[in-house]
């Protein structure tokens, strides 16, 4: 069941698990009957599931057992919750603990996870994912009235991008935008809450369909990095997985019968709430339906560890953190590419950078004051870095500020080109009013 927490007149809307049950605590041989409770979100995403843990029965030999065992053995919890359903969590930490009462948390949850006797022959797993624009529909024609109103609204619970298919090792997966509608109470009164949720919904390959859902969900887990990868850099925040859902189907007859509903949560550490000027670096109704795919492939072919680094440290850099981090990040970001590039040699990182957008063709002129040489302001630029890393000396904070926004902006150019995207797919102010302002800055 899902729970609300209100406090005064306000209230989460974002809604969270929250499951009770009883089971077992164990550490290698040594076991306690326990009762739990476990709670984490489901739409944003926090570090880590809390739990709560309490020994059933007064004697605490055997749960001091249990916390005090071998430390090399992994702390884990078995049991079923008040819904029926067999619940595990694989590796539990251990926070404080009082008495006959352990709190702690989680990095996964998994229910009804059991293996079966045999694979069944159609598997489907639905991955949801932390929030990205890149989900939302292709706009549908829409019909007003003559006083303006929109008189038509969609009702559809999932609403598709048509062919947008992206191809995995693990099958072939459709991004889409689910609503699901969750009960809130505000201050004692109730109302529905209509929740849009990315999701990833994949049908499994034939040599990837297992018996154990958990074999299938590790698979998938493994097979989509690379499409997060890419929906992160577009969406210029980190996306990533919170839940998935395992479903095994067979058919009798005319019949068919959702055989098996497996589901492992996770939750990871979410992007701060983003900035206005942070939007998406494409306008999705403008991407064929092949778009993300296409991308996804040139991606693929570079096959560089390198170029998944830039990407991080590009995003890191646009994170709403300290103006150190995000000041070295954009460094880093080009030193990455620089690597993916195969750009490496022993002029300064100024000289080799400016090479490297210079052959990839990036625009860099709408970002320094007209007249300016990318060479130089790029050498300036690298002289505030190493006096900052080698010195400890900031340069002035605007300075910082105004040299991150371009090396930014040329590192996310850069990435699009490689991934062979089309700039009549970027965002307008992605290269008109975003970047204005830069141009008026000083080198």
């Amino acid at each position: 069941m899902s729970d609300r927490y209100v406090v005064g007149a306000h209230a989460d809307l974002l809604p969270r698990e929250r499951r009770r049950g009883h089971g077992v605590l164990a550490r290698g041989d040594a076991t306690a009957p326990v009762s739990f409770l476990i709670d984490g979100s489901l739409h944003r995403p926090s570090e880590r599931w809390d739990l709560e843990v309490t020994r059933a029965e007064p004697a605490h030999a055997p749960w001091l057992a249990v916390l005090d065992g071998d430390d090399a053995a992994p702390l884990t919890l078995r049991g079923r919750d008040s819904g029926g359903n067999d619940v595990l969590l694989p590796e539990v930490h251990a926070g404080t603990w009082t008495g006959a009462h352990m709190t702690g948390f989680a990095w996964d949850v998994r229910i009804n996870c059991e293996p079966y006797p045999a694979a069944l022959p159609e598997q489907y797993v639905s991955i949801y994912l932390t929030p990205t624009g890149l989900a939302v529909p292709r706009p549908e024609s829409v019909v007003k009235s003559t006083s303006g109103e929109i008189t038509r609204i969609p009702e559809s619970t999932i609403e598709d991008r048509p062919d947008d298919n992206l191809s995995t090792a693990a099958g072939v997966a459709r991004l889409t935008l689910e609503y699901r509608w969750e009960r809130v109470d505000i201050d004692g009164v109730e109302a529905d809450v209509r929740v849009p949720v990315p999701a990833l919904h994949l049908v499994v390959a034939d040599d990837v369909c297992a018996a154990d859902p958990m074999v299938v969900m590790h698979a998938v887990d493994e097979a989509i990095a690379d499409v997060l990868d890419v929906l992160s850099f577009l969406s210029r925040r980190y996306v990533r997985w919170t839940r998935m859902r395992f479903t095994g189907v067979r058919r009798e007859g005319d019949r068919t019968i959702d055989y098996q509903v497996s589901k492992w949560r996770r939750t990871i550490g979410s992007s701060r709430p983003r900035r206005s000027r942070d939007g998406l670096m494409v306008l999705p109704g403008r991407m064929p339906s092949d778009a993300l795919d296409h991308m996804l492939g040139a991606y693929r072919r570079r096959e560089h560890r390198s170029l998944r680094a830039a990407i991080v440290y590009v995003l890191a850099a646009r994170e709403p953190v300290h103006l150190e981090s995000r000041f070295t990040s954009a460094f880093t970001a080009v030193e990455a590419l620089l690597t993916a590039t195969n750009a490496p040699d022993e002029r300064p990182a100024g000289k080799r950078a400016a090479d490297m957008f210079a052959r990839a063709a990036v625009r860099w002129d709408d970002l320094w004051p007209g007249g300016t040489e990318l060479e130089p302001a790029l050498l300036a630029l690298y002289k505030r870095r190493n006096l900052f890393v080698h010195e400890g000396l900031f340069p002035d904070v605007d300075h910082a500020h105004i040299g991150t926004q371009r090396l930014v902006h040329l590192c996310e150019r850069m990435l699009f080109a490689l991934m062979e995207g089309d700039t009549e797919w970027l965002a307008p102010r992605f290269g008109d009013a975003e970047t204005a302002w830069l141009a008026r800055q000083p080198v």
